[in-house]
């Protein structure tokens, strides 16, 4: 019996890998704007040193993009493997956070005309859970098909608390 469930969860990992790596997303619902599929492509955090004190969001289309809006700090296996020729990077910047710990999350994401609206949720750390003293500003790239937002001049992020 032991071996069959380990049989079952080995089959349940490789089933969600084949499912990140082939792209399927996630929609929202609801809204006047359309629906777009994404997936997450990364998460992490920079140093908000200077950084936005309110959510904010970015499209980027290339490495260099991506390294101007997180900073020449960022450094995640993501970047490297994100398909720039066919996918753009939505990058959702959480805004300052008194520490360490603290994430995003996204539950929508819409185009109306040539804005891009994110909905979602800042996750904090967890009650008593030990976090660095820095100031930071958490982030989440998503990966959306890069004629999905061709024309977008504005990015509006909602993120409850």
């Amino acid at each position: 019996m032991t071996r069959m469930r380990r049989s079952i969860a080995i089959a349940g990992m490789v089933l969600a890998g084949a499912l990140a790596v082939s792209g399927c997303g996630i929609t929202g619902s609801g809204g006047s704007g359309s629906q777009l599929i994404f997936s997450e492509a990364g998460h992490g955090a920079i140093p908000a040193a200077g950084g936005t004190p309110m959510p904010s969001g970015v499209v980027a289309r290339t490495r260099g993009a991506v390294t101007k809006t997180l900073g020449t700090t960022a450094s995640a296996p993501w970047i490297d493997a994100f398909p720039f020729a066919t996918d753009a990077a939505v990058i959702v910047l959480g805004g300052s956070r008194p520490s360490g710990g603290y994430g995003v999350t996204v539950d929508r994401v819409e185009r109306d005309g040539d804005v891009l609206r994110v909905t979602g949720a800042i996750e904090k750390p967890a009650e008593g859970s030990f976090t660095f003293q820095a100031l930071t500003e958490p982030y989440v790239a998503l990966k959306v098909a890069v004629g999905e937002v061709d024309g977008v001049t504005k990015v509006e992020v909602a993120l409850k608390d």
